[in-house]
């Protein structure tokens, strides 16, 4: 009898503690839940910022070619004013040599 009750009394602690490691376990799902929440609005966060990033790098490269278009165009225009003024110049000395030779 005594033999009997021993082995009950063992078999309580041990639904006992399967009891408290439950509970344990729980919390600890309950945690790793929330932190699993937090990060995915963290994850989401910064996929809105990647987001905004890449607008931004678009952006930046429309003003870019805006603005290297730009330059080539006022390069040739500094060229073509170049060349002007350079048989403007040579126009004036062939007058001036045809002149004294006149």
């Amino acid at each position: 009898m005594i033999e009997n009750e021993e082995i009950s009394w063992n078999q309580d602690q041990k639904i006992e503690k399967m009891k408290r490691d439950a509970v344990e376990m729980e919390a600890i799902s309950l945690e790793v839940m929330r932190q699993l929440d937090r990060q995915t609005g963290q994850m989401k966060n910064i996929s809105h910022k990647v987001n905004d990033i890449n607008g931004n790098l678009d952006e930046s490269n429309s003003l870019l070619n805006g603005m290297r278009r730009r330059v080539d165009r006022n390069k040739k225009i500094m060229i073509l004013f170049a060349i002007i003024v350079i048989v403007a110049f040579l126009g004036y000395l062939m007058y001036k040599i045809i002149l004294k030779h006149n």
